[in-house]
């Protein structure tokens, strides 16, 4: 499987939503929003192969539901950031206001951050542009796990 993510796909590939039984790579499980189902599926099946616990929602909404069921469960979010409805500001925004300690990591194939100053208000562990290797994520989801261990409980 070719581990490039955000190029085109040939056929129609739908996202199995819910919780997946893989081993936890580290504490809790990563909450994967986009509102492409075949990029979802494929975020999934690529981080579950990396040991990760995956929950996939199929945008904005649905990971702001998930987020409120599996609330101290979830350690960090990957979130598109060019959803319709509900774009990747507004489900961060949305995630945080429910869980402040969650950890995000935002990507995107039509964003291009030119300005570090436009990602402070967001306070993202990453923003990957697409189409990224998955190694990237991996090192940022890392960044996101060392960083919640660093945090003082309150």
């Amino acid at each position: 499987m070719n581990d490039d993510l955000g190029s085109e796909r040939s056929g129609t590939v739908q996202a199995r939503r819910g919780l997946s039984q893989v081993e936890a790579r580290g504490d809790g499980f990563v909450l994967v929003v986009d509102d492409d189902e075949s990029v979802l599926l494929s975020l999934k099946i690529l981080l579950e192969s990396e040991g990760y616990r995956v929950l996939a929602a199929v945008g904005g909404s649905e990971a702001v539901s998930l987020c409120g069921r599996h609330k101290g469960s979830i350690a960090a979010v990957v979130t598109d950031m060019m959803m319709p409805v509900m774009d990747g500001v507004a489900t961060i925004r949305a995630l945080r206001a429910l869980d402040p300690d969650l950890r995000f990591i935002a990507i995107s194939g039509g964003l291009h951050w030119n300005e570090e100053e436009d990602l402070t208000p967001l306070d993202l562990i990453a923003f990957i542009q697409k189409p990224f290797r998955i190694n990237e994520l991996v090192q940022a989801l890392q960044k996101a796990a060392q960083s919640r261990r660093r945090r003082p409980s309150p």
